[in-house]
Parts: C-alpha cells; structure tokens; sequence
C-alpha cells in the first residue's frame, strides 16, 4: 500500500472511530456530537480543513459536521459491505 493510501485509510478510519466514539450533549446550537480528539494530528488537522469535524485546539474534544457524520456513516456501511464480501468468500 502506498503511503497517499495509507494516509487516506487513516484519515477515513478516524473520521469513523470519532463518530462510533461521538456522544451527545445538547449544547452546540447544530446539536453536533463531540469525540475526543486523541487520534492522529495530520489526520485530524485533514479532518478540520475537510469540514467533517470542528473544535478549539485547547479543548480535548472536536464536535462533528453533519457531513463529518454523513461520511462516517457512508465509510462505516462501506466497511461493513467489505466485511460481509469477506466472510461470504469464507
């Protein structure tokens, strides 16, 4: 695997580990879920500049977009259909 991949495979993994993570709080105006943001920097620096997620860099959690959600949940369902191509072939 290249390295542009990898690092693409990382960015879609955390994006998906911070919605799986992600709880409510009824405090943000949008009612964004927040996750902790103890993940990889570049990933989550790539994360922020994409819009899927926002927060203070002081702060130990990010909330996520509703688009942050929207692709968590597309790359989840896509790893699922990945797992389910995998166990069938089993």
């Amino acid at each position: 695997m290249s390295e542009h991949n990898n690092n693409e495979l990382i960015r879609s993994l955390t994006l998906v580990l911070l919605h799986m993570t992600s709880w409510q709080e009824g405090q943000h105006p949008d009612n964004a879920p927040r996750s902790w943001k103890s993940y990889d920097w570049d990933a989550m620096d790539f994360l922020i500049d994409e819009g899927y997620i926002f927060g203070n860099r002081r702060n130990k959690s990010v909330h996520l977009t509703k688009e942050g959600v929207a692709k968590a949940t597309e790359l989840l369902e896509g790893l699922k259909q990945a797992e389910l191509s995998i166990t069938s072939r089993t």
